[in-house]
């Protein structure tokens, strides 16, 4: 029998034991299983996923394919729970949206634990017909936009954030070159104030930042702003 765990994205539509292929999937995690039948049976596209194993830094994680995005509008709520990141990268000219969960599980009741509860905000969602994109990733998307239409920063930028499961709402927000690794040494980072300074002389630098919800949207804002007119150099 086939074993459709193999590391490649294997296309669900195009996998004819869809059973068997969510078993594989899954690894063995019950809870994993559970939330990839959910998905699938919901329409909620899935692109990769781990179980998490202990005693390596493989954690369990879960990717969603940007035609899942509108089922997001509850997902920060699973990283406040529990110990969990989520990142958010939009549209670019090389890859589709996409957004993962990953849970810094140390053991396999903690990572189901995570799967069960990211199937609840889910299902949650789907029932009380609440299917939209966080306010977060609609800010980053107006940012995205602006630059993806730009003459002068066409391919050239990309936005996307982190939001880590601390409960303070805050968010490691990146625009840097689409192949540029999100490294940034905090000593390197430019504050928001100096950001805003920057688009205010009508330039948009690469820049890593923490910000909360409201300094996500006044960035966001300005740089709708500044590319509106056209003016950037």
């Amino acid at each position: 029998m086939e074993n459709y765990n193999t590391g490649i994205i294997r296309d669900l539509k195009n996998i004819d034991n869809i059973e068997q292929a969510l078993k594989d999937f899954s690894e063995g995690s019950e809870a994993l299983y559970d939330l990839l039948k959910f998905c699938y049976e919901n329409g909620i596209e899935t692109k990769a996923c781990c179980k998490g194993h202990e005693g390596t830094i493989a954690r369990p994680y879960i990717l969603f394919s940007n035609t899942a995005l509108n089922y997001m509008s509850n997902i920060e709520e699973v990283v406040d729970i529990l110990d969990a990141d989520l990142v958010y990268i939009p549209k670019t000219n090389y890859f589709d949206a996409k957004c993962s969960v990953t849970c810094f599980a140390n053991d396999q009741e903690s990572s189901d634990c995570f799967f069960r509860n990211l199937k609840g905000i889910l299902q949650a969602t789907i029932e009380n017909k609440e299917t939209s994109l966080p306010k977060s990733f609609e800010m980053v998307d107006q940012i995205n936009e602006k630059i993806s239409n730009n003459i002068f920063l066409k391919g050239t930028l990309a936005p996307s954030f982190t939001k880590n499961g601390k409960k303070d709402n805050l968010y490691n927000f990146t625009l840097l070159a689409p192949f540029t690794a999100i490294m940034v040494r905090e000593e390197d980072s430019t504050t928001l104030e100096q950001e805003l300074d920057a688009l205010d002389h009508n330039r948009i630098n690469p820049c890593c930042m923490t910000l909360n919800i409201e300094q996500l949207s006044q960035y966001s804002e300005k740089v709708v702003e500044v590319l509106s007119k056209g003016t950037n150099k």
